[in-house]
């Protein structure tokens, strides 16, 4: 498990037995964790049921690189 996975676990743990984020970011363990990271983990989890890293964009430099240099050299002609 990555760090972020941990810390979303133990904010969710804190979270299912019906406390508010506000409530969760009041408890010392969690205080050097940032408002907004409590906000989307438990927003997050409410629409999937899971906590783990959403799935990123499959458009990755690698794939784009050859349209876009393709588009540069027909743009100077």
């Amino acid at each position: 498990m990555r760090a972020s996975e941990i810390k979303r676990c133990a904010i969710i743990n804190k979270h299912l037995p019906g406390r508010t984020p506000e409530e969760i970011l009041k408890v010392p363990k969690t205080s050097g964790i940032k408002r907004d990271f409590v906000y989307r983990t438990v927003n997050g989890y409410k629409e999937t049921r899971n906590i783990k890293d959403k799935p990123r964009s499959d458009t990755s430099c690698s794939k784009r690189a050859p349209v876009m240099l393709k588009a540069l050299e027909n743009q100077k002609h």
